[in-house]
């Protein structure tokens, strides 16, 4: 080993599931022969772990990690003051930033290589980067598509050696399985299948045979980085703005071959699937839609094929898949010349993004900060300041807003659990961060007057903050959750139950995520008594159930959700459907919210569910030594 530069890997994750996917699916294949191992007999290598310092100690033990540790120094960098509410794109710029710069003037000679915690990587992938590295790139992209996960998982565990941690899958092997089991977002950038679209899609994909797919990228993943300057700055997501500001020079190769370089990107079906919809692409459409993100860089990289194949292409076929390519994208750069370029500088999409992260920031210093509206709302711009102006502030609505029925509901339904008495002996528990928990703090808070407000994971992992709540014998404790983390809660059943005292109630407040979706298609009250039959012990039983129904709440997300789908290439035409038919559906809401019979209780759509647990007789009986 006798390179004077090294390479420094650099993985962002956090949260106990993602991190155990990681170590039992993706870890396994960096340690493939060709990967890891690889690099390390060529390079000094040194793994850094992006992460929670909480979630260190999931890491630390695992066998996969001390098989790691063999190659390569590992290390961990916290980035706990960049976590926010659902945005991962600047946390993860953010924490890259905060890791290259942190090696000071050593970048200098630092290779940084970038990879995501659901990548599957065939054997070879990081021998074939080291040919772009010698040959003196300073910046080296690649592309790539997703696979189902709820398909693929089981075949790729089944390919991990137990003993050794390996995962050893040839390129061709790993793109032949791929090609069978695509997630529908890599089926709707095939813009030759013309059954699906996806007018958000980065890539587009030309499927040649069974065996051979062609990508042409508009966005291509920043996968390996030596900066050439030390003072560069980021003004973008990292894949927009890294590669532009730290390789100034121009040595920027793309792999073109998967024989050299080639990983899937595992996705559950979810998974941006409300991006796809029917029907074949729309040139004009498709060309607006990329023009309020593409920079000059980004039209440059969709010039280049990147071929993904499990069999040798003859250089005949090759020509005519060039001829094919060729004529969608040059018909898509016809159509984007009348659109200025976006700067990769300051971006339009990352002024957005920081300006929501500088607010969330400050709304997460504390629990109190993070659940008061107070300061969000001095933070909204005009338009938004106005808009809850004339509709009121969640959930204390005027009749004219589509929800209003629905919070007056709800308000009754748990007025009706939590008695006067046991206000003052409450605590309010929300699941994680998401903007719709403010509605739900406001009532709890500000008209409930519930004292004590706690993000559920945030206060679970601080020993002060446990033994502060142990000691307190609370005789309610109320849970907001979605839908999608209610699985979760059965987790927390033990902890909360120490901060109650012996008669001590729980009370889910569960909130539909999906309200664009008609009940008779998704059945959000049979999922939410599945989920809450799966979440008991036999410490606690049901005590009451209760749903809050609102069909306007259901048609109005329906109609913003078809809007959105419909214009998601143009804001302007987004915004005028939404005052269009904004107008005509306050008078709507209005009429019907005050109508006795379409107030009638248990019809309709299902928003919220509400359930009371409380402690079994029986297990409270041998508690007190009866049995």
């Amino acid at each position: 080993m006798t390179n004077d530069n090294s390479i420094c890997v650099l993985l962002a994750i956090w949260g106990e599931r993602y991190i155990k996917d990681f170590l039992e699916l993706s870890l396994p294949s960096l340690l493939a022969p060709g990967n890891v191992p690889a690099l390390a007999s060529h390079y000094p290598v040194r793994f850094v772990f992006l992460t929670r310092t909480r979630d260190v100690d999931v890491f630390s033990d695992h066998p996969a990690i001390q098989k790691l540790k063999t190659y390569c120094e590992v290390d961990y960098l916290s980035l706990d003051d960049l976590i926010t509410i659902e945005n991962y794109s600047t946390t993860l710029t953010l924490a890259l930033d905060r890791a290259i710069r942190s090696t000071g003037k050593k970048m200098l000679k630092t290779y940084f290589l970038i990879l995501m915690a659901d990548y599957i990587m065939a054997d070879g992938s990081l021998k074939g980067l080291m040919k772009y590295i010698q040959a003196g790139y300073s910046g080296i992209c690649a592309g790539n598509f997703q696979v189902l996960k709820e398909e693929t998982k089981e075949f790729f565990l089944s390919q991990v050696d137990q003993a050794n941690h390996v995962m050893q899958i040839s390129p061709r092997a790993l793109l032949k399985y791929s090609l069978e089991h695509l997630h529908p977002v890599t089926v709707s950038s095939v813009y030759n299948q013309g059954v699906l679209h996806n007018y958000r899609a980065n890539r587009f994909l030309y499927r040649h045979s069974s065996e051979v797919l062609v990508g042409r990228f508009y966005l291509l993943h920043a996968l390996c980085i030596k900066p050439e300057v030390e003072n560069y700055h980021v003004g973008s997501s990292f894949d927009y703005s890294f590669i532009p500001e730290m390789c100034s020079s121009g040595r920027i190769a793309v792999i073109d071959d998967s024989d050299d370089y080639f990983v899937v990107e595992v996705q559950p079906k979810k998974h941006e699937l409300l991006n796809v919809d029917h029907g074949p692409y729309q040139e004009k459409k498709l060309a607006r839609a990329l023009s309020e993100w593409t920079t000059k860089q980004h039209r440059e990289n969709a010039k280049k094929s990147i071929y993904f194949h499990a069999r040798d292409i003859l250089p005949k076929e090759k020509l005519a898949i060039e001829v094919q390519i060729n004529h969608f994208i040059q018909g898509l750069d016809k159509q984007l010349k009348r659109y200025k370029e976006q700067p990769y500088y300051n971006h339009p999409y990352w002024r957005g993004a920081f300006k929501a992260f500088e607010m969330q920031k400050h709304l997460a210093q504390n629990n109190q900060d993070y659940f008061s509206i107070t300061p969000a709302t001095e933070l909204f711009s005009l338009p938004r300041n106005l808009y809850y102006r004339f509709i009121g502030l969640p959930p204390k609505v005027f009749p004219w807003y589509y929800r209003w029925r629905e919070y007056r509901l709800m308000m009754k339904e748990i007025k009706n659990q939590i008695v006067p008495e046991e206000i003052n002996d409450a605590v309010v528990l929300y699941d994680h961060y998401h903007l719709e928990m403010i509605s739900y703090y406001r009532l709890f808070k500000e008209i409930m007057k519930i004292p004590d407000h706690y993000y559920l994971d945030k206060v679970v992992n601080s020993k002060d903050k446990l033994k502060e709540l142990n000691n307190k014998k609370y005789k309610t404790c109320i849970i907001v959750v979605s839908s999608e983390y209610l699985d979760g809660v059965k987790d927390f059943l033990s902890v909360i139950k120490k901060w109650l005292n012996f008669n001590g109630k729980i009370v889910i407040l569960i909130f539909n995520e999906k309200n664009y979706i008609p009940s008779f298609i998704y059945n959000f009250t049979l999922e939410c008594i599945c989920k809450i039959n799966s979440i008991l012990n036999m410490q606690y039983k049901i005590d009451k159930l209760s749903s809050v129904n609102n069909n306007l709440t259901m048609l109005n997300a329906g109609i913003v959700y078809k809007i959105n789908r419909l214009f998601g290439y143009n804001k302007k035409m987004r915004f005028l459907f939404y005052i269009l038919l904004g107008l005509p559906g306050c008078i709507l809401s209005l009429v019907l919210n005050l109508l006795p019979r379409f107030s009638k209780k248990g019809y309709g759509h299902c928003t919220n569910i509400i359930v009371s647990l409380i402690p079994d007789e029986s297990i409270k009986q041998c508690e007190q030594g009866v049995f």
